[in-house]
């Protein structure tokens, strides 16, 4: 991962990245292990943050014999073949799912099991190179995508991960596990469309009653963490509940979530995913100190882009900031930005997070806040969306 693509991204600010006493452009676990050894500082942990970061984390962590879980661990978590493979000799209800290197993969696997399929790069992460295939035309275009064109992180991947399109409801399920127990941290729904550039593009995360969510499900995650191995800190699940009401894994992370949802939660309940998660990376017999109580409802707002072409002018922040819902936004495009149809997280144009202790109120703003939001363009073309669950 280089400079560039982490200010480009958004992940770190100029000055932030020129503070950094060490920076390893090639992520070698060898290199940071000799100037570390070679700095004489104190190792105490290795927390991983983001996607990227995972199976780093636990080799760094092993190499410094720090709590961690294990290489092997991080590596299934990162590839979601492996995850899939860990699914099935577990006998968890799983999708079908194969390894596909070329459209004859396709056609074997459609056979069996028909379409729609999911093509996906199988260490990706936001959407990125995740697409939903209709029929073989399509499947041949996304794979060409997937195996010829460079994920969010700069790699191509030596072969596509082929899976049974999962019906239903999606959700986000959190989990803390520490030196006793797995906790639930908190439940969020997924709203997103599809649009003929893209599928799977994020409109909204919303904040659900943790009592909702059905006991078998949750039962189903923590069976789900088994398999994989992951032993310590936050885990991150996504999961569908299928016609069936069966809950099937769609990926798991032994990381925090994405889509500032440790800041919301932190500001909404007791619970602060930063601090625990050092915490447990810290002290091997770590314990939760206090049952997860949320006290306002949250909600993420995404308003993609259904059209392309050079940004003139942006209204509606100023409106936005004024609600009594929000908290903070994150404005992904500028003035004179030439930009196209939304495609995944990356190229969304602004993300609105808001929290209210009245659901009826934090409802409101969430559509004032798709109202007020405009983007003009100096010459556009509509591109159509297609709402899906």
């Amino acid at each position: 991962m280089s400079k560039e693509f982490l200010l480009q991204k958004g992940y770190i600010s100029l000055s932030e990245l020129e503070s950094i006493e060490f920076y390893v452009e090639a992520i070698s676990v060898e290199q940071i292990k000799a100037y570390l050894d070679s700095s004489k500082k104190n190792i105490v942990a290795c927390v991983p943050c983001t996607e990227p970061g995972v199976f780093l984390a636990s080799e760094i962590a092993q190499a410094f014999n720090l709590p961690g879980n294990s290489v092997n661990t991080s590596q299934i978590c990162r590839d979601k073949w492996l995850m899939r493979s860990a699914l099935h000799d577990a006998k968890l209800q799983n999708t079908q799912f194969m390894r596909c290197h070329d459209i004859s993969d396709v056609l074997t696997f459609t056979e069996q099991y028909q379409f729609p399929i999911v093509l996906k790069t199988p260490s990706g992460a936001g959407t990125n190179h995740v697409y939903l295939c209709h029929d073989q035309h399509i499947a041949e275009k996304r794979l060409d995508t997937i195996l010829n064109t460079p994920n969010l992180f700069g790699k191509k991947a030596d072969y596509a991960l082929l899976e049974s399109y999962i019906g239903g409801m999606e959700y986000i399920v959190n989990m803390f596990i520490d030196a006793e127990k797995t906790h639930l941290i908190d439940v969020w729904k997924y709203k997103k469309i599809n649009t003929e550039y893209a599928d799977f593009i994020y409109c909204d995360i919303i904040l659900e009653d943790r009592s909702h969510l059905p006991f078998d499900v949750i039962t189903y995650v923590e069976n789900a963490i088994k398999a994989v191995g992951i032993e310590r800190g936050v885990v991150h699940a996504e999961v569908k509940i299928n016609s069936a009401g069966e809950a099937v894994l769609v990926e798991l992370g032994s990381r925090i979530p994405g889509g500032s949802i440790p800041s919301l939660v932190s500001s909404a309940s007791n619970f602060n995913y930063y601090t625990e998660n050092l915490n447990v990376f810290l002290k091997d017999n770590y314990l939760l100190s206090q049952e997860i109580k949320f006290y306002s409802h949250c909600h993420v707002v995404f308003i993609p882009l259904f059209v392309k072409g050079k940004v003139i002018a942006i209204d509606g922040i100023n409106e936005i900031k004024l609600l009594s819902s929000y908290v903070n936004h994150e404005l992904y495009l500028q003035i004179g930005n030439v930009v196209e149809p939304t495609k995944d997280l990356q190229n969304s144009p602004i993300m609105v997070l808001l929290q209210n202790e009245s659901k009826t109120d934090l409802l409101r703003d969430v559509d004032l806040t798709r109202a007020h939001f405009k983007v003009q363009l100096e010459s556009k073309i509509q591109v159509k969306s297609i709402v899906t669950s």
